[in-house]
């Protein structure tokens, strides 16, 4: 390497990533010195700050340590002129105003900004007056803002993000009435748990962005929660004229959200006299539907969704205790991901409708106090499914993990969860290794709070891995078991490494 003049020694380094690049700088002064060439760096568009920081250490969390202002301004410095994507990885550091002006000044070219999970003690107004025309995609998901004023600046840039594809606000504690004037070639928005916004801005916001594919308001906003339902203190059962209600916004929602693939709407207090999601039905497109503590939801809501929504492949249905019968699912022939959790009225019947329609690839029954192993028994019978969670559910017994043993050729599961499954013991675990390729083929099994599992139960695992892989390809990453609160101790952590990382 001595002999090789500094434009070589710049040919290979830029074939390298921005952290080996910035790894090799300490390695001697000549290597220092070419790395500081812009040339370097033209060949990174893509800077997330996460992958720089030190999560070892404690003293990393949320700024304390005073390296990291200067490592960003000084990567940000080197890489920005070529920067189109940047992010800080949801790692909730504390971003102070240097770091916002070295992005000001150096990075004219963004198009993707994620500063989700930040804390922000900063302005982004001249940022966003210099970018926010070209961006394409912008996060502020769950940023904390130090003053208020600043959190407030954002309102004013929304009408100028003229390209913006994907937008998420979520958590932003500000009225957001100003979407109405995102564009209309905006694709995916999320506005879950924001301060406020009127119910005729969200309804012109429906009729005039028809291209969405995906919005999330889960939880909805805090104003539209407070607004509740139609009777008031005077005894009105149903609005007045020409008042708009929550109604309103979904019923202009199922209208003009025909390009809709994905939806997640959540914490709905309004019953079922003051709201319906029937409009929801109207959505032939839609791909993915997720709903959470709804009150409104019914079983005739659910037929109607099977029989006018013929793609929807994916269905979450998180505490919503006003619907009494899962059956209708059994109509949504293209479904692949079922996902209840909290409900009574889930059975073992709805899941063997489900089963026989033979596509289920993703199971995940939360704290569903009647689905037993018969009901799981079937589903692992009949279905490819690979993801199988079953967590705090007090039916579920050893009897599904010896199905899933004895029928390896239609299950392929990647992860497995029986978390606070009191009924599941270390013998129903050590199952799995009567079948070496069905227990190869697992990456994570979730075993937390299951007290009759032990060391003896993990051993049996490793054995069988290791002489599986013996004779096999291994993984690049272990299996990895997370174990807390069960009878599997730290003692044995150091003997299955190599096969098992166990995760207290």
């Amino acid at each position: 390497m001595d002999r090789l003049n500094a434009d070589c020694l710049l040919k290979i380094f830029t074939q390298l990533s921005i952290t080996e690049k910035v790894q090799i700088e300490t390695v001697c002064r000549r290597w220092y010195s070419v790395l500081q060439r812009y040339e370097a760096f033209n060949n990174i568009d893509t800077l997330d700050i996460s992958k720089f920081l030190l999560y070892s250490t404690a003293e990393y969390y949320q700024q304390d340590n005073l390296n990291f202002e200067p490592m960003v301004v000084g990567l940000v410095s080197r890489v920005g002129p070529y920067l189109k994507d940047f992010s800080f990885g949801h790692s909730w550091e504390r971003i102070g105003q240097p770091i916002i002006d070295a992005l000001t000044e150096h990075c004219t070219q963004l198009k993707r900004v994620n500063f989700g999970a930040t804390i922000m003690n900063a302005s982004l107004d001249k940022l966003l007056e210099q970018v926010a025309p070209q961006l394409e995609s912008l996060s502020l998901e769950d940023t904390g803002w130090i003053e208020a004023e600043n959190r407030a600046e954002i309102i004013k840039h929304v009408k100028r993000l003229w390209r913006i594809k994907e937008l998420n606000l979520r958590n932003a504690l500000i009225n957001l009435d100003c979407i109405t004037e995102l564009p209309e070639g905006l694709e995916s928005l999320d506005i879950s748990a924001i301060g406020s916004i009127s119910i005729p801005a969200l309804t012109h916001f429906f009729k005039c962005h028809q291209k969405l594919k995906k919005l999330t308001m889960s939880p909805l906003a805090q104003n539209l929660r407070d607004e509740y339902t139609y009777a008031d203190v005077a005894g009105r059962t149903e609005p007045s004229e020409g008042e708009e209600s929550l109604q309103t916004a979904i019923d202009a929602l199922g209208t003009h959200g025909r390009a809709l693939q994905s939806l997640k709407l959540g914490f709905i207090p309004h019953d079922t006299s003051s709201l319906s999601l029937e409009p929801l039905a109207r959505l032939g497109n839609l791909r993915e539907l997720t709903l959470e503590t709804c009150q409104c939801l019914t079983h005739e809501t659910l037929k109607q969704l099977a029989r006018d929504v013929p793609c929807l492949t994916s269905l979450t249905i998180r505490d919503c205790p006003k619907l009494a019968d899962y059956g209708a699912v059994a109509g949504m022939k293209a479904l692949t991901s079922l996902h209840v959790e909290k409900t009574l009225q889930l059975c073992d019947e709805d899941l063997e409708a489900v089963a026989a329609q033979e596509k289920l690839q993703v199971l995940r029954t939360i704290g569903c106090i009647n689905v037993t192993t018969k009901g799981i028994n079937a589903v692992i019978q009949q279905c490819p499914l690979i993801e199988l969670d079953v967590s705090k559910s007090v039916n579920i017994g050893d009897s599904c993990l010896r199905t899933l043993v004895e029928t390896p050729n239609r299950c392929h599961l990647r992860i497995l969860t029986l978390n606070s499954c009191p009924y599941i013991t270390g013998k129903g675990i050590a199952r799995l290794a009567h079948s070496p390729k069905t227990l190869a083929e697992l990456r994570q099994l979730d075993v937390t709070r299951a007290k009759y599992v032990v060391n003896d139960t993990v051993l049996q695992l490793h054995t069988t891995l290791t002489h599986f892989w013996e004779e096999a390809t291994p993984p690049e990453e272990p299996l990895i078991c997370y174990c807390s609160h069960s009878s599997i101790t730290p003692d044995i952590e150091r003997m299955v490494s190599k096969t098992i990382e166990l995760v207290f």
